[in-house]
């Protein structure tokens, strides 16, 4: 686990958390501040991980900065189907059949 870059990344990763919860997400583990030395002392966030995120929520249409992981669900139906969340998350693939930008409708 590495630093964020500044007090105001971190603020801003904070805030993405609470709004995924807000959104109803649901925070599995992570998502601190650390508290034990020498984590503390640094401008980090404990790596985090979601279950029940939705293709809507904030945390998987916008880009950020810090060790997290999503799992979100579709219908089996959809699971093929579903495109990207975002060409910039980390969190769908960006390589392969139907994720180009032309393919999906971006």
């Amino acid at each position: 686990m590495g630093p964020v870059v500044s007090e105001a990344q971190r603020n801003t990763i904070e805030a993405y958390i609470k709004s995924a919860i807000d959104e109803g997400a649901t925070l599995l583990t992570g998502g601190q501040r650390p508290t034990e030395p020498p984590l503390d002392r640094g401008w980090y966030v404990t790596p985090t991980v979601f279950t029940d995120v939705t293709h809507n929520m904030t945390i998987t249409r916008e880009e950020v900065f810090d060790p997290w992981s999503v799992s979100t669900r579709s219908p089996p139906t959809k699971s093929c189907s579903q495109p990207p969340m975002t060409p910039l998350s980390g969190s769908a693939p960006q390589s392969g059949p139907g994720t180009t930008p032309a393919a999906s409708g971006w």
